[in-house]
């Protein structure tokens, strides 16, 4: 079985390749499972560049494509691209099945730091922006902070703890780290003063959107559990069932932060919305980020949000990036500060509702109401869960 899906799969790619103009390729390899799509790294020809190099083959998984829209994906990573804010896509296939993009070798990996405390607002991030309204009258954010000028700080290394795995199957083993936390403050600018793409979701569309999504299959769910299943999918179906059931539960704190960020927000503005250590590249000294699958105009936090949850930073770093940030978005009134926290938490809530989504797609088989029986599949399912239950634990208790 193994080895007919190994030829599939090589056979798929060849196809893949041929179809991008990629030729006199020497070479193919897996650069990661990925939590949602399939990426290789290959070495060949392609037309746009003056003999051999490295590129990205990324095939997108079905599950991915459900709360996606590509045709925007595109369109917003050619516009970053066009700003030298992310790798130039040299070729996108029809219906948006694979794409191919230039590859950028970084000198260091890290591992994925474990989500911890740190990551979450109960961290220090809510003492850094509750100092920051104390300290600051209104109005302050439009003017520029001496605190860059006073110091910089290198970004600690991303500590060899174990990495952030889904069962067997999903583990990504490396991100590549920032070398300066001032690094990042470019990209998060860069990326603010684009054009305002033309898919807009705004935060409250994206959580009514995602609930309403959730909302269907867990119908879906409560029916199967009625149908005949073996143990262990009646198993995966009853904790998907009480995962969401958290979620449902804590529906008024995820309004509460909604109704925070609302009144912090001028306009909406170009958001990657998931700027995490996999998804941004270090190349000739700057940042460029990567996967733009829910890049759209939205909340202007939303961006620095994925940041301070995301990445290994350090308090000072942390603080640093917020006034910076803060300091020169016009987009923002003088709310933002006190919002910062809310959007933290708004991006493990979405992080969420991602996994349960993601589980369920792979849980249930394309089109159909029915369960998937294959181990891979059902391993899946029991990784994707449990990275919303690790979700869940960065979200501030109320």
């Amino acid at each position: 079985m193994v080895e007919q899906e190994t030829k599939l799969l090589t056979k798929a790619l060849a196809s893949y390749l041929e179809q991008a103009q990629l030729t006199h390729v020497s070479l193919i390899t897996r650069l990661s499972q990925g939590l949602s799509n399939q990426n290789y790294c290959v070495r060949g020809c392609h037309p746009s560049y003056d003999g051999e190099s490295f590129w990205v083959l990324r095939v997108n998984s079905w599950a991915s494509s459900q709360i996606c829209d590509r045709r925007a994906e595109v369109a917003n990573w050619r516009l970053a691209a066009s700003h030298s804010l992310a790798p130039e896509v040299v070729y996108v296939s029809p219906c948006n099945r694979f794409y191919l993009s230039r590859y950028y070798s970084q000198q260091q990996q890290y591992n994925w730091s474990a989500l911890s405390s740190e990551n979450g607002v109960s961290s220090m991030t809510t003492a850094l922006t509750n100092s920051l309204n104390e300290s600051s009258p209104p109005h302050s954010y439009k003017s520029k902070h001496s605190y860059k000028s006073q110091r910089s700080y290198k970004a600690q290394q991303l500590c060899q703890t174990p990495s952030l795995k889904l069962a067997n199957t999903l583990g990504k083993s490396t991100s590549t780290a920032i070398e300066e936390a001032g690094l990042i403050l470019p990209l998060l600018n860069g990326l603010a003063k684009l054009p305002e793409p033309e898919n807009k979701m705004s935060v409250d569309k994206q959580w009514h959107v995602y609930h309403h999504r959730l909302q269907s299959m867990f119908a879906k769910v409560t029916a199967l559990q009625a149908r005949h299943c073996n143990a262990a999918q009646t198993v995966l179906l009853t904790a998907w069932k009480l995962s969401y059931a958290k979620l449902v539960a804590n529906i008024e704190q995820t309004e509460a932060m909604l109704r925070r960020l609302n009144h912090c927000m001028i306009r909406q503005q170009f958001s990657h919305r998931d700027l995490n250590p996999f998804n941004i590249l270090l190349v000739e000294g700057a940042l460029k980020c990567i996967d733009f699958e829910y890049a759209c105009s939205s909340h202007p936090l939303c961006d620095l949000a994925a940041v301070l949850a995301s990445h290994s930073l350090s308090n000072e770093q942390r603080q640093w990036i917020i006034e910076e940030y803060l300091a020169s978005n016009p987009n923002l009134n003088h709310h933002a500060g006190s919002a910062v926290s809310a959007a933290i938490d708004l991006y493990w809530v979405f992080a969420v509702c991602w996994a349960l989504q993601m589980a369920f797609d792979h849980l249930i088989k394309e089109g159909e109401v029915e369960v998937k029986t294959a181990d891979k599949d059902l391993q899946a399912v029991e990784g994707y869960l449990a990275c919303a239950e690790q979700y869940y634990q960065l979200i501030s208790k109320p």
